[in-house]
């Protein structure tokens, strides 16, 4: 089977103008990417059949040539998308974001400041909505996305509101996965129970008209079952974690790794092209196994789901279990 990374998630920089309290890219180097790093970034995945690149950091819009590196992929044909806290966005921003055709995911993690704040900072849900305002108005498609803690699971039903009423286009619920460098975010992670009962919600909205109501949580694949029913397969990966089978993550300082929420490295851009890493990694080469995972190998969604392996990581291995999957003990 060939693998493509159709995906790459582009941190152009590691600065942030928030400290959010689960976050995985406080251990980033506190820089940005070289305009010309960037775009050589750029081609190289395109060569290698990548459709699409998240620019992260960090905050991207901090970067000073955002606008650049963004017009730069899309003439190579990638599809831009940005992920931001939504503190930098007027109504120009999102203008010039309308211009690019970009995707537009804004980080908020409740339906009101008394739940969000906590865990993002002081002012932020209030800055968010504005950004979601100055978006929508703009005509730029645009998500919302709560990171799920155990402190938010109650808040879920109220968000899904919260982002029918802001008429975005599609409203994202992930669980948070423990990161080994910030113990704090250990005590955030919600439980299963928690995590199927915010899958439970979810699936009640699923349909809504105008709005896409869903996770990108390998694990919902397997609680909704007519997913699995319509991509089942019994050889080869079908779905699930993209991590090293058709997506690549590089921060700051050029190292390659699997996801955002998977940081081992698979190589460095400043010793071997992206096609020698993406093509020879060990770590790839393993992700790509799915035999190997345990609690995955004997179950039979394996090539649809594979779970989290950031979430596996976290206990130690990426190859481990997914330490929220209900299934296999």
């Amino acid at each position: 089977m060939e693998y493509i990374p159709y995906l790459l998630v582009l941190h152009i920089t590691g600065r942030c103008n928030l400290k959010c309290a689960y976050c995985y890219a406080s251990s980033y180097d506190k820089k940005d990417l070289e305009i010309e790093t960037a775009q050589n970034i750029l081609s190289q995945a395109a060569k290698l059949g990548t459709r699409h690149v998240i620019l992260s950091g960090g905050e991207a819009l901090l970067h000073p040539d955002f606008y650049t590196i963004s017009e730069y992929a899309k003439n190579l044909g990638i599809k831009v998308h940005l992920t931001s806290n939504g503190t930098l966005i007027d109504e120009n921003n999102a203008k010039e974001l309308k211009s690019l055709d970009a995707i537009v995911t804004i980080s908020l993690d409740g339906s009101c400041s008394e739940i969000n704040d906590p865990l993002r900072g002081g002012g932020t849900f209030d800055s968010a909505i504005s950004s979601i305002n100055n978006l929508v108005h703009c005509g730029v498609t645009t998500s919302m996305r709560m990171t799920l803690v155990k402190d938010n699971v109650s808040d879920v039903h109220n968000y899904i509101d919260l982002a029918k009423r802001q008429k975005v286009n599609r409203c994202i619920i992930e669980r948070v996965t423990g990161i080994l460098d910030n113990p704090e975010s250990f005590e955030l992670e919600p439980s299963s129970e928690d995590l199927i009962k915010s899958f439970e919600i979810l699936s009640k909205y699923a349909n809504i008209e105008g709005i896409k109501m869903g996770s990108n949580d390998p694990l919902w694949l397997i609680y909704r079952n007519n997913l699995c029913e319509k991509i089942t397969g019994n050889d080869h990966i079908r779905g699930g974690c993209t991590a090293g089978v058709a997506s690549v993550t590089i921060t700051p300082d050029l190292t390659v790794i699997p996801c955002p929420r998977l940081p081992v490295k698979a190589g460095s851009l400043n010793e071997e092209s992206l096609e020698d890493i993406w093509l020879t990694s060990k770590v790839f080469l393993e992700l790509r196994d799915r035999d190997l995972f345990a609690g995955c190998s004997s179950c039979d969604s394996k090539y649809i789901c594979g779970g989290c392996r950031g979430a596996a990581y976290s206990r130690g291995s990426y190859l481990a279990k997914d330490p929220h999957c209900w299934r296999n003990g």
